[in-house]
C-alpha cells in the first residue's frame, strides 16, 4: 500500500494483489467496508467539496480508474499502470463474487440505470448473482427506504453508481445501518466493457477533462509551492 496526496485528498493506493486480500477480508467481516473507484471528475469535485474530500478520504479502499490519478501523486509504475489499464481489480473482484456466490445488490439513479449495469456487470462474469436493486428516482421518502431495501434483501455487497452528493450522504449517515460486508462505489465510472475486458470511461474522462485535470494539478501544486515558500 502506498499513501498519496492528489488535489489535496489524501489516498491510498494498493495493487492488485494486495487489493484482493483485503476483499477477502471485508467479506468474511461483521462491518460494512468501502471500496471506491476514483475517476479524475471525481477528485476535481472533491478538491472544493469538504464533504466529499473526507468521505473520500474515509473509504477503506480507493481505486484510481485512470493513470492519470497517480501519475498525478508521482507515482510512475509500470506494473500498476498495466494493472489500471486493463482494469484488472475489477475483473478479478468480480470474479471472486461470482465464483463465491455472493450475493449482489445494485443502487442506481434510474431503472433504466439499474438495467444498464446489471448488463455491464454481466459482461464481465455471467455467473454474477443479484439479489435486489433499488433506483433512487422511486424514492418518496427518507433515504431510509433505500436502506431497508438493502437490508431485506441481506446481499454480500452493494454496487451503487449513484451521484457523488448522493452516495456521500447515504455512506455517511447510514454506513452503521447496511446490513452488507463491502460497499462499492462506481460514481461516474461507465460500466461498459471494452472487447479487451477494458472499463470504458464516461463521460468525465474525455481528452478535455483529462487536460483540465492535469491543468488543475499543476495550479494546485505551483500554489502549494508558493505557500511552502
Amino acid at each position: 500500500m502506498k499513501r498519496i496526496s492528489v488535489l489535496g485528498v489524501e489516498l491510498r493506493d494498493y495493487p492488485v494483489k494486495e487489493s484482493m486480500k483485503l476483499i477477502l477480508q471485508y467479506l468474511n467481516s461483521g462491518n460494512l467496508d468501502t471500496v471506491a473507484f476514483l475517476t479524475t471528475g471525481l477528485l476535481l469535485e472533491a478538491k472544493d467539496n469538504e464533504e466529499l474530500k473526507n468521505c473520500i478520504e474515509m473509504m477503506d479502499m480507493t481505486v484510481p480508474v485512470t493513470m492519470d490519478i497517480l501519475n498525478a501523486a508521482g507515482v510512475n509504475s509500470r506494473s500498476r499502470e498495466k494493472e489500471i489499464e486493463n482494469n484488472m481489480f475489477l475483473k478479478e473482484l468480480l470474479r471472486r463474487l461470482a465464483k463465491d456466490k455472493k450475493k449482489i445488490f445494485l443502487l442506481g439513479e434510474t431503472e433504466n440505470d439499474l438495467i444498464h449495469m446489471r448488463e455491464a456487470l454481466l459482461q464481465f462474469d455471467d455467473k454474477l448473482t443479484f439479489f435486489g436493486s433499488y433506483a433512487y428516482e422511486n424514492l418518496t421518502g427518507e433515504e431510509d427506504a433505500i436502506i431497508n431495501e438493502i437490508n431485506n434483501a441481506i446481499p454480500d455487497v452493494v454496487i451503487s453508481t449513484l451521484s457523488a452528493s448522493k452516495q456521500v450522504h447515504i455512506i455517511s449517515e447510514n454506513k452503521m445501518k447496511v446490513n452488507a460486508r463491502v460497499w462499492i462505489s462506481l460514481t461516474d465510472v461507465s460500466m461498459k466493457a471494452s472487447g479487451s475486458g477494458e472499463l470504458k470511461r464516461g463521460k468525465l474522462h474525455t481528452i478535455i477533462d483529462k487536460t483540465i485535470f492535469r491543468r488543475m494539478v499543476t495550479k494546485y501544486e505551483n500554489s502549494r509551492e508558493g505557500r511552502d515558500k
